[in-house]
């Protein structure tokens, strides 16, 4: 899903808080996040996992003492992933 930008208008920037609100609102969304083969994940996710948790720590190390509120990313808690992927 695509928004106006903020800053510029006749911008689009892609919007990920509204699907994944919808996301989080589902019934049985943390039952099925509790039972996730985790085990057996792709290569090609646990490449985009290593990127987005090294933005996460870049972004929460430059926000600093801003963000130390619980959310569910601060408790979900990945596996270790294999250094050979």
């Amino acid at each position: 899903m695509q928004v106006n930008d903020p800053a510029n208008p006749a911008k689009k920037i892609d919007d990920y808080w509204t699907p994944s609100q919808a996301l989080l609102g589902e019934p049985g969304f943390m039952q099925r996040l509790q039972e996730y083969d985790k085990d057996n994940i792709s290569p090609s996710i646990v490449t985009a996992l290593r990127w987005v948790a090294g933005w996460k720590a870049q972004l929460l190390g430059a926000l600093g003492a801003h963000v130390n509120g619980p959310s569910l990313s601060q408790h979900a808690r990945a596996p270790a992933l294999p250094s050979a992927i």
